[in-house]
């Protein structure tokens, strides 16, 4: 399955999201107990019946139960900023505001996203190296240690001329392909649990190198199955059956051109 592939982790920046509970160090003391500041349901609200947003939540976001294959069931409001100081576990904005990055979810696949959401870490973000390098983050911390590990996995220097060669809706095509999934269950048992595949088995899993005209047949149906499920809210009941047999459709022609490209050699 190696052979003509690189590893995702040469691709693409792979962690989680935010440990949006307060930190340890900040938590308050009422009558000689320790109580947190907030948790994580403080920092990503969903919208209260009159749709309004509370002041200070800037952002949207999502969290790993929201996420589901090609779609996310449900959009949060997130106070990033005013909560930021106190978080356990931050992380660099840039990660969530690249134009494109992938969100994998807790027992689920994954979705495209260039709304800039921001998750939690129940939720995988999968970022560009190129996109990182774009936008001055590659010497944070936090992504230059992740950068240093996975040149490290990889054997490659450059990743944001590597990152180019791809595109990530073909990647998503690849994370969510059921084929991919079985054989991630038979063959890679460390870092995997109960459906959960972990960052450190996709930073290894390889991507099959194919020319960018491919990769963007595939990655155009990719597009067209989310913005199916996008209309699926606003359509009638007898509609609805109809649209989902037409993304079941299109799904099973994304297998088939994956699996297609998996078992070429």
């Amino acid at each position: 399955m190696a052979n003509g592939s690189v590893p995702l982790c040469a691709i693409a920046y792979i962690g989680t999201g935010i440990e949006a509970q307060s930190h340890e160090h900040r938590e308050q003391i009422i009558n000689g107990q320790r109580h947190k500041r907030f948790t994580l349901y403080d920092v990503f609200r969903l919208p209260s019946n009159g749709n309004e947003r509370p002041a200070g939540f800037l952002n949207d976001g999502v969290l790993g139960d929201d996420v589901d294959n090609y779609h996310v069931r449900r959009i949060r409001y997130v106070a990033y900023e005013q909560y930021r100081p106190y978080m356990r576990g931050p992380r660099h904005p840039a990660l969530f505001r690249t134009p494109e990055k992938l969100l994998l979810g807790e027992t689920s696949g994954g979705y495209y996203d260039t709304s800039g959401l921001f998750t939690n870490h129940s939720v995988q973000i999968v970022v560009p190296w190129h996109a990182l390098a774009q936008c001055g983050a590659l010497q944070e911390t936090g992504i230059a240690r992740v950068l240093r590990k996975s040149q490290q996995i990889s054997g490659i220097a450059e990743f944001p001329q590597t990152s180019q060669q791809f595109d990530l809706r073909y990647i998503l095509a690849i994370i969510n392909s059921r084929f991919i999934r079985r054989y991630i269950a038979a063959n890679m048992h460390q870092g995997t649990r109960k459906g959960r595949i972990y960052p450190d088995i996709w930073k290894r899993f390889p991507i099959k190198i194919v020319p960018l005209e491919h990769q963007k047949k595939i990655a155009l149906l990719v597009e067209t199955v989310q913005d199916e499920y996008k209309s699926l809210a606003n359509l009638s009941e007898i509609r609805n059956k109809s649209e989902s047999v037409k993304i079941t459709g299109l799904i099973d022609k994304l297998e088939e051109l994956i699996e297609e490209i998996y078992t070429r050699t």
